[in-house]
């Protein structure tokens, strides 16, 4: 059975699929997102996973940390690997909005992090999410 939107066609009986609208084009075969390892502390929405290592010893304050302005759209999702690699890490120095449960984490209670930010457009707003594992 066709489906019609006043007298176009958009969906036909051919079981292969159609095009009416010519619109769609492509194939899918990858579906992995590529890791990627920022040489900066600029965390990118237009990037689905990063990995960073952080200088042994040093210090991250409150202006170590950004988020790519350009890059965000509503609903956008990236999860960010940190490796605190024994570098000190001062409250708030990842710019959130705010964390889950309204608590940031407590950095120096593990090396290793695993960290979620979701950007929503209105009102404008980063929400992060933490996970601390020891290996």
């Amino acid at each position: 059975m066709a489906f019609k939107i006043s007298t176009t066609t958009v969906i036909t009986d051919d079981p292969a699929g159609a095009d009416p609208v010519g619109v769609v084009n492509g194939t899918h075969n990858n579906f992995h997102p590529l890791l990627d390892s920022p040489t900066d502390l600029v965390i990118e929405f237009s990037k689905p996973v990063a990995y960073k290592q952080l200088t042994n010893g040093a210090f991250y304050n409150a202006s170590s940390f950004s988020f790519d302005g350009a890059q965000l759209r509503d609903g956008r999702v990236t999860y960010y690997l940190l490796d605190r690699n024994g570098a000190t890490i001062a409250p708030g120095a990842i710019p959130v909005t705010s964390w889950a449960n309204g608590i940031e984490p407590v950095w120096s209670a593990f090396n290793y992090w695993q960290l979620v930010f979701t950007y929503y457009a209105s009102p404008a707003a980063i929400r992060g999410i933490a996970a601390g594992f020891t290996t």
